[in-house]
């Protein structure tokens, strides 16, 4: 596997330098000139600190140490990059916080989050000050607000779906997110201050929503299929890349 750069306006994707480990997953800085990849190398993962689009060796490399059964990059914020870990052998997952100004496996900030459930999904608001989560507590997973430091946690969500894989949009009160409420696994909108839920998407197959430009106009989002290809949703939704590979952002 490779992390690949590829233009939404067309061109051929470009491959960042390849290094040791398999990516799990990665992230843009908030500036864009550089890409976090999270590479797993046998039992450690491991941060990787990339150009953007020259390609070269990583600048910078953050070890999370071992025993992580997954982990995954969530959002990348001034000099801080927030990471949703699971240690092997247990059911929920907690929330880091490494610094590029003093390297180091991070520490936990969902520690002192009490949601009612393992949380399962995450991301964290552009400004840094709240989080929304997908929760699970023997039954579906529901959406959850809660500030950074643990304070005010509120459900946004609660019937019998499962409402999943929350990303907010862009720096503003809306959330995009992976739910069956209208019968198949398409991607709606919720507004947290007011709660009224839109659907995004119908009918395109199992859809999983990725990321969204800084001003929340243009979503990019997975449609999950024996060959995936990238999707990005704007005015009307355009297709990224159309071959026989499997294509993840």
């Amino acid at each position: 596997s490779r992390i690949m750069v590829q233009r939404i306006d067309g061109g051929e994707p470009r491959p960042l330098t390849l290094t040791p480990g398999r990516p799990d997953s990665q992230l843009w800085s908030p500036d864009s000139s550089q890409i976090a990849g999270l590479m797993r190398l046998d039992d450690a993962h491991v941060v990787q600190i990339y150009p953007a689009f020259f390609g070269g060796v990583p600048v910078q490399s953050i070890s999370l140490g071992s025993g992580l059964g997954t982990a995954e990059l969530v959002r990348w914020i001034g000099r801080d990059i927030y990471v949703r870990a699971q240690l092997r052998g247990t059911t929920g997952v907690t929330i880091r916080r490494i610094s590029l100004d003093s390297p180091g496996a991070g520490t936990s900030i969902s520690d002192a989050w009490k949601v009612e459930g393992n949380i399962r999904s995450v991301d964290i608001k552009p400004d840094g000050r709240s989080a929304i989560v997908a929760v699970a507590s023997n039954g579906p997973e529901h959406l959850w607000t809660i500030n950074i430091d643990g304070s005010s946690p509120r459900q946004l969500t609660n019937e019998a779906f499962f409402d999943r894989y929350p990303r907010w949009i862009g720096d503003s009160n809306r959330v995009m997110f992976q739910s069956n409420r209208g019968g198949q696994a398409d991607l709606w909108q919720i507004d947290v201050d007011t709660r009224v839920m839109t659907p995004l998407t119908s009918g395109g197959g199992e859809e999983v929503p990725e990321s969204s430009s800084a001003d929340g106009r243009i979503l990019s989002f997975q449609q999950l299929a024996k060959d995936a290809n990238l999707w990005a949703s704007g005015a009307a939704a355009a297709q990224i890349t159309q071959d026989s590979l499997s294509d993840y952002t």
